[in-house]
């Protein structure tokens, strides 16, 4: 559903979906993945760079993806 929503430009409801995620499921295999698209979403479209750093702290570690860990990187560029 959340990339339902991000995918209909849903930002907003979006954000919510990956959140909730997160919330519910903190052990997923795909929990740091979620998380990067929560920060992407605050950052990018949201203009909330509070929460995309709450979402970025300590989250490059456990991204699998060179890809993944590299937008964690930008994403805290962008925000310093």
């Amino acid at each position: 559903m959340a990339n339902y929503l991000f995918a209909q430009g849903q930002h907003t409801e979006a954000l919510g979906a990956y959140e909730r995620l997160a919330e519910a499921y903190p052990k997923d295999a795909h929990a740091p993945s979620v998380r990067l698209m929560v920060a992407l979403i605050a950052a990018d479209y949201l203009n909330d760079p509070v929460r995309a750093k709450q979402a970025l702290v300590g989250l490059e570690p456990q991204l699998t993806e060179d890809h993944e860990r590299e937008l964690a990187r930008r994403l805290l560029a962008d925000l310093a």
